[in-house]
């Protein structure tokens, strides 16, 4: 699968109300401090290549956290 195809994939499989909600809460609750990220998604001009970032670095955190 090309860049494209998972970008539009990615596009099917997460609404940007979901992906909002996620960082959101990982904003809310001291995750990710850097409130670019959650903006990114409400200008939906989030790239891929950062999502898959923000996840692994969202649950690497709370795994810690736990």
């Amino acid at each position: 699968m090309n860049k494209q195809g998972a970008v539009q994939l990615l596009r099917r499989l997460l609404a940007w109300d979901d992906l909002n909600e996620y960082l959101g809460l990982a904003y809310n609750d001291g995750i990710i401090t850097d409130w670019k990220w959650v903006q990114s998604v409400r200008d939906k001009s989030m790239v891929y290549k950062d999502l898959i970032l923000l996840k692994i670095l969202i649950d690497e955190r709370r795994r810690k956290k736990a």
